[in-house]
Protein backbone atom coordinates (compact mmCIF):
# COMPACT_ATOMS: atom_id res chain seq x y z
CA UNK A 1 0.00 0.00 0.00
CA UNK A 2 2.73 2.21 0.92
CA UNK A 3 4.29 2.13 -2.26
CA UNK A 4 1.36 1.83 -4.72
CA UNK A 5 1.09 5.04 -7.06
CA UNK A 6 -2.23 6.14 -6.16
CA UNK A 7 -1.94 8.46 -9.37
CA UNK A 8 -1.60 11.84 -7.62
CA UNK A 9 0.47 14.29 -5.94
CA UNK A 10 0.16 14.13 -2.44
CA UNK A 11 4.03 15.22 -0.95
CA UNK A 12 4.39 18.64 0.70
CA UNK A 13 0.62 19.52 0.11
CA UNK A 14 -1.11 20.93 3.32
CA UNK A 15 -4.78 21.64 3.39
CA UNK A 16 -6.97 23.95 4.85
CA UNK A 17 -10.89 24.28 4.90
CA UNK A 18 -12.20 27.73 3.73
CA UNK A 19 -14.98 29.67 5.78
CA UNK A 20 -17.42 32.63 4.88
CA UNK A 21 -15.07 35.05 5.97
CA UNK A 22 -12.06 33.57 3.94
CA UNK A 23 -14.33 33.18 0.90
CA UNK A 24 -15.41 36.76 1.30
CA UNK A 25 -11.54 37.88 1.26
CA UNK A 26 -10.46 35.07 -1.04
CA UNK A 27 -8.62 37.77 -3.03
CA UNK A 28 -7.08 39.22 -0.54
CA UNK A 29 -5.66 35.66 0.74
CA UNK A 30 -4.95 34.61 -2.89
CA UNK A 31 -2.23 38.16 -3.23
CA UNK A 32 -0.54 36.96 -0.19
CA UNK A 33 -0.20 32.99 -1.36
CA UNK A 34 1.17 34.53 -4.29
CA UNK A 35 3.53 36.99 -3.00
CA UNK A 36 5.23 33.95 -0.81
CA UNK A 37 7.88 32.23 -2.82
CA UNK A 38 8.26 28.83 -1.07
CA UNK A 39 4.21 28.25 -2.24
CA UNK A 40 4.26 26.76 -5.46
CA UNK A 41 0.96 27.22 -6.21
CA UNK A 42 -1.96 26.44 -5.19
CA UNK A 43 -5.79 25.38 -5.64
CA UNK A 44 -9.59 24.48 -4.20
CA UNK A 45 -12.00 21.93 -4.61
CA UNK A 46 -15.45 20.91 -2.93
CA UNK A 47 -14.31 18.08 -1.12
CA UNK A 48 -11.13 16.85 0.57
CA UNK A 49 -9.58 14.74 -2.48
CA UNK A 50 -9.33 11.74 -0.33
CA UNK A 51 -12.41 11.62 1.84
CA UNK A 52 -15.08 12.60 -0.72
CA UNK A 53 -18.47 11.76 0.44
CA UNK A 54 -20.27 13.12 -2.47
CA UNK A 55 -22.41 10.61 -4.61
CA UNK A 56 -24.35 11.64 -7.28
CA UNK A 57 -27.17 9.51 -10.05
CA UNK A 58 -27.74 11.69 -12.96
CA UNK A 59 -29.45 11.07 -16.13
CA UNK A 60 -27.06 11.19 -19.27
CA UNK A 61 -27.47 11.13 -22.96
CA UNK A 62 -24.61 9.22 -25.14
CA UNK A 63 -25.54 8.56 -28.52
CA UNK A 64 -29.05 9.30 -28.37
CA UNK A 65 -29.40 6.76 -25.91
CA UNK A 66 -30.67 8.05 -21.88
CA UNK A 67 -29.67 6.14 -18.63
CA UNK A 68 -28.67 6.97 -15.28
CA UNK A 69 -25.59 6.24 -13.86
CA UNK A 70 -23.74 6.97 -10.33
CA UNK A 71 -20.21 8.51 -9.46
CA UNK A 72 -18.63 10.34 -7.30
CA UNK A 73 -19.11 13.67 -8.04
CA UNK A 74 -15.98 16.46 -6.93
CA UNK A 75 -15.95 20.23 -7.94
CA UNK A 76 -12.33 21.59 -8.48
CA UNK A 77 -10.98 24.76 -10.02
CA UNK A 78 -9.59 24.79 -13.67
CA UNK A 79 -5.91 24.08 -12.39
CA UNK A 80 -6.79 20.88 -10.15
CA UNK A 81 -5.32 18.76 -12.58
CA UNK A 82 -2.13 20.19 -13.01
CA UNK A 83 -1.44 20.93 -9.23
CA UNK A 84 -1.74 17.24 -8.49
CA UNK A 85 -0.36 15.80 -11.99
CA UNK A 86 -3.09 14.13 -12.86
CA UNK A 87 -3.27 13.73 -16.60
CA UNK A 88 -5.93 14.39 -18.95
CA UNK A 89 -5.85 11.75 -21.14
CA UNK A 90 -8.01 13.56 -23.63
CA UNK A 91 -9.71 16.89 -23.99
CA UNK A 92 -8.14 20.13 -23.04
CA UNK A 93 -9.73 20.60 -19.34
CA UNK A 94 -12.23 23.48 -17.73
CA UNK A 95 -12.11 26.97 -19.20
CA UNK A 96 -13.52 30.50 -18.01
CA UNK A 97 -17.40 29.28 -19.09
CA UNK A 98 -16.51 25.76 -17.78
CA UNK A 99 -18.87 26.38 -14.54
CA UNK A 100 -21.70 28.34 -15.91
CA UNK A 101 -21.85 25.55 -18.84
CA UNK A 102 -21.47 22.24 -16.42
CA UNK A 103 -18.77 20.86 -18.31
CA UNK A 104 -17.78 17.97 -16.89
CA UNK A 105 -14.56 15.97 -16.51
CA UNK A 106 -14.60 12.19 -16.51
CA UNK A 107 -12.17 9.86 -15.36
CA UNK A 108 -11.34 6.49 -17.44
CA UNK A 109 -13.56 4.04 -15.05
CA UNK A 110 -16.88 6.18 -16.07
CA UNK A 111 -15.95 5.76 -20.09
CA UNK A 112 -15.16 2.09 -19.64
CA UNK A 113 -18.71 1.56 -18.01
CA UNK A 114 -20.76 3.39 -19.82
CA UNK A 115 -19.12 2.70 -23.15
CA UNK A 116 -18.25 6.57 -24.28
CA UNK A 117 -16.24 6.83 -27.16
CA UNK A 118 -17.01 10.14 -28.64
CA UNK A 119 -16.94 12.64 -26.10
CA UNK A 120 -19.08 14.63 -28.17
CA UNK A 121 -21.95 12.27 -28.65
CA UNK A 122 -22.24 12.07 -24.72
CA UNK A 123 -23.28 14.58 -22.19
CA UNK A 124 -25.13 15.25 -18.92
CA UNK A 125 -28.86 16.00 -18.90
CA UNK A 126 -29.47 19.79 -17.72
CA UNK A 127 -32.03 22.46 -16.94
CA UNK A 128 -29.91 24.41 -20.16
CA UNK A 129 -29.98 22.74 -23.63
CA UNK A 130 -25.96 22.38 -24.47
CA UNK A 131 -24.89 22.13 -21.01
CA UNK A 132 -23.57 19.51 -19.34
CA UNK A 133 -21.13 18.52 -22.17
CA UNK A 134 -17.73 16.42 -21.24
CA UNK A 135 -14.52 18.38 -22.10
CA UNK A 136 -11.75 15.94 -21.25
CA UNK A 137 -11.35 12.66 -19.74
CA UNK A 138 -8.55 12.51 -16.43
CA UNK A 139 -6.56 8.99 -16.20
CA UNK A 140 -7.51 6.91 -13.08
CA UNK A 141 -6.66 7.79 -9.18
CA UNK A 142 -6.99 6.33 -6.23
CA UNK A 143 -8.87 9.04 -4.30
CA UNK A 144 -10.59 6.16 -1.78
CA UNK A 145 -9.03 3.47 0.22
CA UNK A 146 -6.83 0.43 -1.93
CA UNK A 147 -9.08 -1.76 -0.24
CA UNK A 148 -11.72 -0.78 -2.96
CA UNK A 149 -10.90 -0.35 -6.92
CA UNK A 150 -11.29 2.68 -8.75
CA UNK A 151 -14.83 3.67 -8.88
CA UNK A 152 -16.91 5.95 -11.15
CA UNK A 153 -15.92 9.42 -10.52
CA UNK A 154 -16.71 12.97 -12.54
CA UNK A 155 -15.00 16.38 -11.75
CA UNK A 156 -16.98 19.71 -12.21
CA UNK A 157 -15.73 23.20 -12.29
CA UNK A 158 -16.50 25.00 -9.23
CA UNK A 159 -14.57 28.64 -11.01
CA UNK A 160 -12.28 30.36 -8.85
CA UNK A 161 -12.43 29.19 -5.56
CA UNK A 162 -14.09 26.63 -3.11
CA UNK A 163 -14.00 25.02 0.12
CA UNK A 164 -10.94 23.59 0.73
CA UNK A 165 -7.54 25.15 -0.44
CA UNK A 166 -4.40 23.49 -0.84
CA UNK A 167 -1.31 24.92 -1.24
CA UNK A 168 2.06 23.30 -2.44
CA UNK A 169 4.92 24.01 -0.68
CA UNK A 170 8.33 23.99 -1.30
CA UNK A 171 10.38 25.17 1.88
CA UNK A 172 13.60 22.89 1.59
CA UNK A 173 13.29 22.44 5.34
CA UNK A 174 10.72 22.22 8.47
CA UNK A 175 12.40 25.71 9.27
CA UNK A 176 10.93 27.60 6.41
CA UNK A 177 7.90 25.03 5.96
CA UNK A 178 6.85 26.40 9.58
CA UNK A 179 7.57 30.13 8.66
CA UNK A 180 5.63 29.90 5.31
CA UNK A 181 2.84 28.55 7.30
CA UNK A 182 2.96 31.05 9.99
CA UNK A 183 3.06 34.12 6.97
CA UNK A 184 -0.25 32.37 5.65
CA UNK A 185 -1.70 32.32 9.49
CA UNK A 186 -1.22 35.75 9.91
CA UNK A 187 -3.21 36.97 6.91
CA UNK A 188 -5.92 34.51 7.74
CA UNK A 189 -6.09 34.90 11.16
CA UNK A 190 -6.74 39.19 9.91
CA UNK A 191 -9.41 37.84 7.62
CA UNK A 192 -11.09 35.41 9.91
CA UNK A 193 -10.07 36.60 13.52
CA UNK A 194 -12.93 34.33 14.79
CA UNK A 195 -11.81 31.59 12.91
CA UNK A 196 -8.32 30.19 13.39
CA UNK A 197 -6.42 28.80 10.97
CA UNK A 198 -5.97 24.63 10.89
CA UNK A 199 -4.56 22.82 8.34
CA UNK A 200 -4.00 19.05 7.44
CA UNK A 201 -1.16 17.47 5.40
CA UNK A 202 -2.18 15.29 2.37
CA UNK A 203 -0.05 12.58 2.85
CA UNK A 204 -1.08 11.93 6.76
CA UNK A 205 -4.61 11.71 5.39
CA UNK A 206 -3.82 9.41 2.74
CA UNK A 207 -2.21 7.24 5.63
CA UNK A 208 -5.21 7.30 7.82
CA UNK A 209 -7.41 5.25 5.29
CA UNK A 210 -5.12 2.86 6.25
CA UNK A 211 -5.00 3.51 10.04
CA UNK A 212 -6.51 -0.24 10.94
CA UNK A 213 -3.91 -1.88 8.61
CA UNK A 214 -1.08 0.04 10.40
CA UNK A 215 -2.74 -0.96 13.32
CA UNK A 216 -2.66 -4.70 12.30
CA UNK A 217 1.01 -4.81 11.36
CA UNK A 218 1.94 -3.96 14.76
CA UNK A 219 -0.05 -6.85 16.22
CA UNK A 220 1.12 -9.12 13.94
CA UNK A 221 4.82 -8.21 14.23
CA UNK A 222 4.80 -8.34 18.12
CA UNK A 223 2.48 -11.45 18.08
CA UNK A 224 5.30 -13.05 15.34
CA UNK A 225 8.20 -11.53 18.03
CA UNK A 226 6.36 -13.42 20.96
CA UNK A 227 6.14 -16.92 19.30
CA UNK A 228 9.49 -16.69 18.23
CA UNK A 229 10.92 -15.73 21.45
CA UNK A 230 8.25 -18.59 23.05
CA UNK A 231 9.60 -21.19 20.73
CA UNK A 232 13.20 -20.58 21.16
CA UNK A 233 12.73 -21.05 25.34
CA UNK A 234 10.64 -24.07 24.34
CA UNK A 235 13.73 -25.37 22.36
CA UNK A 236 16.16 -24.46 24.87
CA UNK A 237 13.98 -26.67 27.59
CA UNK A 238 13.69 -29.08 24.94
CA UNK A 239 17.34 -29.24 23.75
CA UNK A 240 18.49 -29.15 27.78
CA UNK A 241 16.56 -31.97 28.61
CA UNK A 242 17.40 -34.04 25.30
CA UNK A 243 21.47 -33.13 26.21
CA UNK A 244 21.39 -34.60 29.67
CA UNK A 245 18.98 -37.98 28.91
CA UNK A 246 22.01 -38.61 26.09
CA UNK A 247 25.12 -37.77 28.59
CA UNK A 248 25.95 -41.67 28.26
CA UNK A 249 25.59 -41.72 24.60
CA UNK A 250 27.50 -38.81 23.53
CA UNK A 251 30.70 -39.99 26.03
CA UNK A 252 30.22 -43.51 24.56
CA UNK A 253 30.53 -42.24 21.04
CA UNK A 254 33.46 -39.62 21.72
CA UNK A 255 35.66 -42.48 23.34
CA UNK A 256 34.80 -44.40 20.14
CA UNK A 257 36.36 -41.88 18.05
CA UNK A 258 33.47 -39.42 17.29
CA UNK A 259 34.72 -35.60 16.68
CA UNK A 260 33.11 -33.02 17.73
CA UNK A 261 31.26 -31.86 14.49
CA UNK A 262 29.52 -35.70 13.69
CA UNK A 263 28.37 -35.31 18.03
CA UNK A 264 27.19 -31.77 16.99
CA UNK A 265 24.89 -33.31 13.53
CA UNK A 266 23.81 -36.22 15.40
CA UNK A 267 22.16 -33.66 18.12
CA UNK A 268 20.86 -31.12 16.06
CA UNK A 269 19.72 -33.42 13.28
CA UNK A 270 16.55 -34.15 15.22
CA UNK A 271 15.32 -30.95 16.28
CA UNK A 272 15.40 -29.47 12.62
CA UNK A 273 13.68 -32.36 11.69
CA UNK A 274 11.13 -31.71 13.40
CA UNK A 275 11.16 -27.89 12.37
CA UNK A 276 10.86 -29.12 8.87
CA UNK A 277 8.16 -31.52 9.28
CA UNK A 278 6.20 -28.28 10.83
CA UNK A 279 7.36 -26.15 8.18
CA UNK A 280 5.45 -28.63 5.93
CA UNK A 281 1.93 -28.42 7.36
CA UNK A 282 2.47 -24.67 8.07
CA UNK A 283 2.93 -23.68 4.41
CA UNK A 284 -0.50 -24.62 3.05
CA UNK A 285 -2.27 -23.58 6.12
CA UNK A 286 -0.11 -19.84 6.06
CA UNK A 287 -0.95 -19.82 1.94
CA UNK A 288 -4.61 -20.19 2.68
CA UNK A 289 -4.80 -17.49 5.29
CA UNK A 290 -2.66 -15.05 3.38
CA UNK A 291 -4.70 -15.59 0.07
CA UNK A 292 -8.38 -15.37 1.94
CA UNK A 293 -6.68 -11.96 3.81
CA UNK A 294 -5.67 -10.52 0.26
CA UNK A 295 -9.03 -10.76 -0.84
CA UNK A 296 -9.29 -7.37 1.43
CA UNK A 297 -7.70 -5.11 -1.25
CA UNK A 298 -8.32 -4.69 -4.72
CA UNK A 299 -4.61 -4.16 -5.44
CA UNK A 300 -2.42 -6.44 -4.06
CA UNK A 301 0.93 -8.31 -3.77
CA UNK A 302 1.29 -12.39 -5.43
CA UNK A 303 2.09 -15.19 -3.06
CA UNK A 304 5.24 -16.16 -4.23
CA UNK A 305 6.71 -19.50 -3.87
CA UNK A 306 10.09 -17.80 -2.45
CA UNK A 307 8.02 -15.35 0.88
CA UNK A 308 7.49 -19.31 1.64
CA UNK A 309 10.99 -20.65 1.42
CA UNK A 310 12.54 -17.90 3.17
CA UNK A 311 9.98 -18.22 5.89
CA UNK A 312 11.20 -21.76 6.16
CA UNK A 313 15.06 -20.92 5.75
CA UNK A 314 14.59 -18.45 8.83
CA UNK A 315 12.51 -20.76 10.67
CA UNK A 316 15.68 -23.60 10.43
CA UNK A 317 18.28 -20.74 11.28
CA UNK A 318 16.54 -20.05 14.21
CA UNK A 319 16.23 -23.22 14.93
CA UNK A 320 19.49 -24.22 14.63
CA UNK A 321 20.93 -20.97 16.53
CA UNK A 322 18.78 -21.30 19.49
CA UNK A 323 19.62 -24.93 19.71
CA UNK A 324 23.57 -24.95 18.73
CA UNK A 325 24.93 -23.54 21.89
CA UNK A 326 23.75 -26.72 24.13
CA UNK A 327 24.96 -28.56 21.33
CA UNK A 328 28.04 -27.47 21.14
CA UNK A 329 28.68 -27.63 25.33
CA UNK A 330 27.68 -31.43 25.26
CA UNK A 331 29.78 -32.50 22.12
CA UNK A 332 32.61 -30.47 23.19
CA UNK A 333 32.58 -31.60 27.20
CA UNK A 334 35.25 -34.32 28.49
CA UNK A 335 33.51 -37.86 27.54
CA UNK A 336 36.03 -39.01 30.78
CA UNK A 337 33.50 -36.81 32.91
CA UNK A 338 30.32 -37.30 31.11
CA UNK A 339 30.48 -41.15 31.83
CA UNK A 340 31.87 -40.27 35.41
CA UNK A 341 28.47 -38.93 35.70
CA UNK A 342 26.58 -41.77 35.01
Amino acid sequence: MQGQDAGFDRENIVYFSINDDIYENIDALKNELNSIPEIVDYTFSENVLVNNDQNWGREFINKGDKYDISFSKLAVTPNFFDFFGIELTEGSGFDDYSKEKSDLILNETVRKEYNIQNLEDARMITSAPGDGRIVGVAKDINFESLHVPVRSAIYMCSGECDEVLYLKINAGNFSRFSKTLNKVEQTWNQLSPNFPMEYHFLDQSWEALYAKDFQFQKILFYTTFISILLSCFGLIGLTYFVMERRTKEIGVRKVNGANEIEILTLLNKDFLKWVAIAFVIATPIAWYAMHKWLQNFAYKTELSWWIFALAGVLALAIALATVSFQSWQAATRNPVEALRDE
